[in-house]
């Protein structure tokens, strides 16, 4: 990739590792893509505005209501405003600031870290989705979407750790891997070519499918976390977030962690 490489890296918190913290801050908690697709992140990227808005706002609300904005002769002042954004993205935000927090709980209590090479190649994984070649690229991406690079550091490193969670204990063998190759062999075919890479070339990759593919389904890992760690819900408008959590729909139980873990929609804005 071309640009200073240096200033573009989204590093982790440490020299060797990014490893889940215990704090429970507004910034952290951007909603990302259900579709458990490294390289789909846009659910992520778009809900790190509602999270911002909502949290950042009710948190640094003013005693003498101030204006926002007005139209004409009508004025929205601040307290209009929150309760807007509140009543519009205020459930959901709360309950994707608890599921990351379970799952940075579930990972440090299963010693699962995000390394420096993990986030690494999720970056890649969005830079190639989005077409980013360089760093400025990147910063217009982030910029366009709402998102600080801190943001998007958060949204990489929690979706590692649920897809290292969901995966745990999972084991894939020579057979698996060789069944995969041939049964998908033309997917292996590089552009221009007229036959497949080696396997061995490929391996790596092939792994990860048939890991993803066994994965524990994203609303049933969660609902294992909910479940172990103690969740409790004081303000009783949300207390129903409890009870989906630890009891998702039946529907949603066929969906695995495989590769970033709810979710809003953006406009997915690339340079």
């Amino acid at each position: 990739m071309s640009g200073n490489e240096e200033d573009k890296q989204v590093t982790s918190q440490d020299d060797s590792q990014t490893g889940p913290d215990n704090s429970l801050s507004p910034h952290e908690a951007v909603p990302r893509s259900k579709s458990k697709v490294w390289a789909v992140l846009a659910g992520g990227i778009g809900g790190a505005v509602i999270v911002g808005a909502v949290w950042g706002i009710v948190a640094h609300g003013h005693q003498n209501d101030p204006l926002v904005a007005s139209v004409g002769t009508n004025q929205i002042h601040q307290s209009n405003f929150e309760s807007m954004m509140e009543s519009m993205a205020g459930q959901q935000t709360l309950q994707q600031m608890i599921t990351d927090q379970l799952i940075k709980d579930g990972a440090k209590a299963a010693n699962i870290t995000a390394t420096k090479q993990d986030l690494a190649t999720a970056l890649q994984n969005l830079e190639s989705q989005y077409g980013i070649t360089s760093s400025s690229q990147l910063n217009q991406f982030l910029q366009s979407n709402g998102v600080t690079k801190a943001q998007l550091n958060d949204i990489l490193t929690v979706n590692i750790l649920e897809q290292k969670l969901a995966e745990q204990g999972i084991t894939v063998t020579n057979t698996e891997i060789q069944n995969y190759y041939n049964q998908n062999k033309s997917s292996f075919i590089p552009q221009g070519s007229k036959t497949p890479e080696p396997l061995s070339a490929v391996k790596t990759q092939i792994v990860d499918q048939i890991k993803q593919s066994k994965a524990i389904p994203s609303a049933q890992l969660i609902a294992n976390l909910a479940k172990k760690d103690k969740v409790t819900i004081y303000d009783t408008k949300y207390a129903s977030i409890k009870t989906q959590l630890e009891n998702p729909a039946p529907a949603s139980l066929g969906t695995p962690s495989t590769g970033a873990p709810s979710s809003t929609t953006t406009n997915g804005t690339a340079p």
